[in-house]
């Protein structure tokens, strides 16, 4: 490639701060704020700290624990009114 179209080029094209791609000067402002947004979210990810995950573990285990006692609670409450139900009903005589 010529020295002059190569000097086109380079000065049409820029280099993201953050992967270092090059990009048209245009499309560059809009690749950068997603390349920074997708940077912070990695790092933020990165620091997660074991005791934290271990803390949300145990408040999802906790609350799992909670609804499966609702749900056990709720069942024994309708098979007994159930039971009472069909149980009166077979008392009943007939009209």
């Amino acid at each position: 490639m010529p020295p002059e179209k190569r000097q086109r080029a380079s000065a049409a094209t820029a280099l993201c701060q953050f992967c270092q791609k090059p990009f048209s000067r245009q499309g560059l402002s809009t690749h950068e704020k997603a390349c920074r947004k997708k940077k912070e979210a990695q790092q933020r990810d990165a620091d997660v700290r074991p005791e934290t995950v271990r803390k949300i573990a145990e408040r999802l285990s906790k609350s799992a624990d909670a609804q499966a006692e609702v749900a056990r609670a709720a069942l024994k409450s309708a098979l007994s009114r159930d039971t009472c139900r069909r149980t009166v009903s077979y008392t009943l005589p007939a009209r």
